[in-house]
């Protein structure tokens, strides 16, 4: 449990990161390495965090004096004090709720472009081919015995076991923000400050919270509060447990086929591989009945500079 006296270190500087390394200790998902056994931490660590934002945390200055203006955070904040017996600290919380915006997003989705053999199996008799250069001037042939070496030349690696033309090309490879609906970020955010509320101060008194709440109702309220502070939706968005309660229902039904890699400048991020024929119309990433097409044993995915995007 966390205590307020823990806010200040032994020198009496005020700790604003507190929340977020006891978030990235007890709650954040990590992978200790197989070589030295250091913690490898999914998406994001709060140390990389900091140096995002030029070693600073003087870059939230201002977004931390919009909390003070608000005075229906000021009413949930004290009645969490007087009702749960948590004294929350404002400043620490809403750097946390910063740090795990940004976590959330660190999630990356390949979408793989269609393959050549698809694309040819598709085509009948083929009457012309048309050249571009690099400068844009084009030709076009409708020459029959050009087309077919052509044709040939193009299909023979298809037809052959393990051609080059079997493999799988990446079409784009975005954040999970710039690929998915924002309610999928919504639920991952909602579920992980959740998380820490509940793990952070299990002493609370959260009697009233029903059911399926994890937190006290007040506690909901705060967190879909942050959430119009930090963009994931609109100003004066409705303090409803009923909506935190399907966000939590969401999250639990999200799959997400999860592979991991290092990205440089990032650290080890979550990937998803989609292969077109899924991607190509939109996905119901809620739908237990989702079930993507999987990445086998053999596939290979090539990169170029001109597809990825960080």
């Amino acid at each position: 449990m966390i205590g307020y006296s823990e806010f200040v270190d032994n020198d009496g500087n005020y700790q604003i990161s507190l929340y977020c390394e006891w978030f990235a200790a007890n709650v954040q998902n990590y992978i200790e390495s197989l070589k030295d056994g250091t913690k490898l931490y999914e998406g994001l660590y709060f140390g990389d965090f900091i140096v995002r934002h030029n070693n600073s945390v003087n870059d939230f200055i201002d977004e931390i004096n919009q909390l003070i203006e608000d005075k229906e955070l000021a009413e949930i904040e004290e009645e969490i004090k007087t009702k749960l017996a948590i004294r929350l600290d404002m400043a620490n919380f809403f750097m946390l709720c910063i740090f795990v915006n940004e976590l959330v997003r660190e999630h990356y989705f390949v979408l793989l472009k269609r393959p050549t053999k698809d694309i040819i199996a598709d085509l009948g008799d083929i009457k012309e081919i048309t050249f571009t250069d690099k400068d844009g001037k084009k030709a076009t042939t409708n020459c029959t015995d050009l087309i077919k070496s052509i044709m040939a030349a193009i299909k023979g690696p298809l037809d052959s076991e393990g051609g080059i033309m079997e493999v799988e090309k990446c079409d784009r490879c975005d954040k999970m923000s710039d690929v998915l609906d924002n309610s999928v970020l919504q639920s991952r955010f909602a579920y992980y400050i959740a998380r820490f509320l509940k793990e952070a101060f299990p002493d609370a008194d959260r009697s009233h919270r029903g059911k399926k709440g994890i937190i006290s109702p007040i506690e909901q309220k705060l967190i879909l509060r942050m959430m119009s502070h930090l963009g994931l939706a609109p100003k004066g968005y409705t303090l409803s447990t009923h909506r935190f309660r399907k966000l939590m229902e969401s999250y639990h039904k999200l799959n997400f086929p999860i592979q991991y890699a290092q990205m440089p400048e990032i650290g080890y991020v979550p990937i998803t591989y989609i292969k077109y024929e899924d991607w190509k119309d939109k996905i119901d990433w809620f739908s237990p009945d989702l079930e993507l097409k999987p990445i086998e044993k053999g596939d290979c995915i090539y990169f170029s500079s001109k597809t990825e995007k960080s």
